[in-house]
């Protein structure tokens, strides 16, 4: 203990203990040292509370499309909340190929995204699909595919689309491609 304080007093290139022949007492500087050495152990042992209080408790981070997040999350969570109600749940929205990035650079465990060009060969990341469904296209009545059943990707393709951000300008997620 000796050796460590005259370590820390050299370090700090001030003493922290008067040191006499009927022993030791703190030094001004040492008392003050003491004061915040003490609320920094109160701060240390708060932390290891709160650290306890989380273990066992199920955490989920990830990252998914918006308009995914908005629907598809919010019922899964439900759901969820009946077996595991102290599920701690954190989820950040991005287009699809900042979300690739963020799984690829270990930001988050997982992502949803949509389905590329490369078909989800990403180097680094696994792609399992997870929807089978057919999509929707809203048209307006002036549109030529107004009233039609069913539509081929091209024609799909061919119109004019609205796009989430920059999304579809860059690392599209195949839409454009």
């Amino acid at each position: 203990m000796s050796h460590a304080i005259s370590s820390l007093e050299k370090e700090l290139q001030t003493p922290l203990l008067t040191r006499n022949c009927t022993g030791v007492t703190p030094t001004a500087a040492g008392r003050a040292i003491l004061k915040e050495a003490q609320t920094i152990f109160t701060g240390v042992d708060a932390i290891k509370q709160i650290a306890e209080a989380q273990r066992g408790h199920a955490q989920v981070a990830f990252a998914c499309l918006p308009c995914l997040n908005d629907w598809v999350i919010p019922n899964t969570l439900c759901q969820l909340r009946q077996s595991l109600p102290e599920l701690a749940v954190s989820t950040t929205t991005a287009n699809s190929g900042a979300i690739v990035d963020q799984v690829r650079a270990d930001g988050v465990p997982f992502g949803i995204v949509i389905q590329d060009a490369d078909d989800g060969q990403h180097r680094g990341v696994t792609y399992q699909p997870l929807f089978q469904d057919q999509y929707v296209l809203y048209v307006g009545r002036r549109s030529p595919l107004y009233g039609r059943e069913m539509i081929t990707y091209a024609d799909v393709l061919a119109q004019p689309y609205i796009a989430y951000r920059d999304e579809f300008q860059t690392r599209n997620g195949g839409v454009t491609a």
